[in-house]
């Protein structure tokens, strides 16, 4: 893998780049979509938190430390904008915006039922 630098504040990345920070593990993946549509196939790994539910307290259960890399996506790309905005101001330091997952060219997950 080649070696991604990840600056400080709000960056957009593509597919590839994103694909590479997951498998490397060195990042939390957030899918900042409504349950119903995390529910309907989602990004292996990630932790739905949606932007609606997004507050210090609930991104701090997800994220504890403000110097992890979140990246962040959505449904289209339009979400993202506003939840990057919210975890800079809540404190976080690496926010990789993805976009949306409609494009996304590697596996989806679908949950299993669960009570």
């Amino acid at each position: 893998m080649a070696d991604i630098t990840i600056n400080a504040g709000i960056t957009k990345i593509d597919y590839p780049t994103a694909y590479s920070l997951i498998e490397s593990g060195k990042c939390i993946l957030i899918d900042i979509r409504e349950k119903e549509e995390y529910e309907s196939g989602f990004i292996p790994g990630a932790i739905h938190l949606s932007l609606n539910e997004m507050t210090l307290e609930t991104t701090k259960k997800v994220a504890p430390d403000f110097a992890t890399p979140l990246i962040i996506y959505c449904r289209s790309g339009r979400r993202t904008i506003e939840a990057g905005k919210k975890l800079k101001q809540m404190g976080y330091y690496y926010i990789l915006d993805m976009g949306g997952i409609s494009n996304w060219p590697y596996q989806i997950e679908f949950p299993q039922n669960r009570n």
